[in-house]
């Protein structure tokens, strides 16, 4: 797989501030990533349809606590995540 392509991970964390707790959005630096294409198995299994827009990215190394990446200047949310064999796949 070529990891030629970058994503940012959107991570949500409460900090405990002046006023009582705070949701702090951070965003990470960019991550190598390989973008395939989902199935028709996969996209009803995970979507429950067939969605033309749907993808998945292979992400080098194992990321968890997100819920939102940055891809190609767009925030998009995840549908799904998985860990498999030493990289992290995000269904989007």
């Amino acid at each position: 797989m070529r990891y030629d392509e970058r994503v940012r991970l959107v991570i949500d964390e409460v900090v405990e501030g002046f006023l009582g707790d705070e949701l702090v959005r951070r965003v990470s630096d960019p991550i190598p990533c390989f973008r395939g294409r989902l199935s028709a198995e996969e996209q009803l299994k995970v979507f429950g349809e067939y969605r033309l827009d749907s993808f998945k990215l292979y992400l080098q190394g194992f990321h968890a606590g997100f819920t939102e990446i940055v891809y190609h200047d767009k925030t998009l949310k995840i549908s799904g995540r998985i860990e498999h064999r030493g990289r992290t796949v995000i269904y989007v």
